[in-house]
């Protein structure tokens, strides 16, 4: 079996791995829990089912002699083109959501996270755009270039999310048997593919080489694993205790900060606070304790 036959065959059984998972997200009722994951296997059917449909149409296009400008192909590559743009996009989400319930037990933490990744997300997007953005650059050309700089932004932000998981498994109390884990690692198998991917289109253009029989692979691989992490029940998650020395219950308490409005005095036209010295006290004590209840940890 040459290589085009292995990397074919890979679009008929990716799809079906992907509903695999689909199908283990929703017998577990976690489909709206980790959208974005459920949002990313549909990108991925959606572009398997694009390329057997489209690719039937070229071969019958062939078969009668048209071999000029073929439209099926054209059409495939601006399906393809745009889910992988959009794959990035979800991907980026996906991330957002894990660390989003990794740090469910500390508020301020999780708030101050989210600040960051809008940046990063706003960052890698510009980034992508400008990188791609060259003197003679054919439209075309620069799809597939701000689509592959996106691709790769995202890839570095999965293995450092992974990196996260790994190293505050432990005073987050989840195990490595959670599923927050289990679709990190899948993820990271894939961003790792992806960054090779992406040195590696610049220098071939053909599908159908070793690298896409191992990236096949990677992705089949990746599925199974959130297949086994789905179908097996979840190790339970412990209580989040740290000590007060802890940066972690640090960087919460500044994200609680960060987070909650401060308290309004009304000035009087005098030019001093309506309130006395023990009514302003008492407002501070008052809103540092709701800070507290915020963000506190079990």
């Amino acid at each position: 079996m040459d290589a085009k036959s292995i990397v074919e065959s890979y679009t008929y059984i990716e799809p079906v791995v992907a509903l695999g998972v689909l199908a283990a997200l929703f017998a577990r009722k976690q489909i709206r829990n980790i959208l974005p994951l459920s949002l990313l296997l549909g990108i991925v059917i959606l572009d398997d089912i694009a390329y057997l449909v489209l690719h039937a149409i070229g071969m019958y296009e062939r078969s009668i002699g048209y071999t000029k400008d073929l439209p099926a192909y054209n059409i495939y590559f601006a399906i393809h083109w745009t889910c992988y743009a959009l794959s990035a996009a979800v991907t980026y989400l996906l991330i957002r959501r894990l660390y989003q319930l990794a740090l469910e037990p500390l508020a301020g933490l999780q708030h101050l996270g989210m600040i960051v990744f809008r940046w990063v997300a706003v960052a890698s997007v510009l980034i992508a755009i400008f990188a791609s953005i060259t003197p003679k650059v054919t439209p075309v050309e620069f799809i597939i270039s701000a689509a592959t700089q996106l691709q790769r932004t995202q890839s570095i932000m999965v293995l450092c999310l992974l990196f996260f998981l790994t190293c505050t498994a432990k005073p987050l109390a989840f195990t490595y048997r959670s599923r927050i884990f289990g679709v990190g690692i899948g993820l990271g198998m894939i961003a790792c593919n992806d960054l090779v991917q992406s040195a590696w289109m610049a220098q071939t253009a053909s599908f159908y080489t070793l690298y896409n029989i191992i990236k096949g692979v990677v992705v089949l691989t990746s599925m199974m694993v959130w297949i086994v992490y789905y179908a097996l029940p979840e190790a339970k998650r412990g209580l989040v205790t740290l000590p007060v020395s802890s940066p972690l219950l640090r960087w919460n308490d500044i994200g609680v900060a960060l987070g909650y409005p401060e308290t309004h005095v009304v000035v009087t036209a005098e030019g001093r606070p309506l309130f006395g010295e023990s009514e302003m006290e008492a407002m501070r004590v008052s809103q540092s304790k709701a800070a507290f209840n915020t963000g506190h940890v079990a």
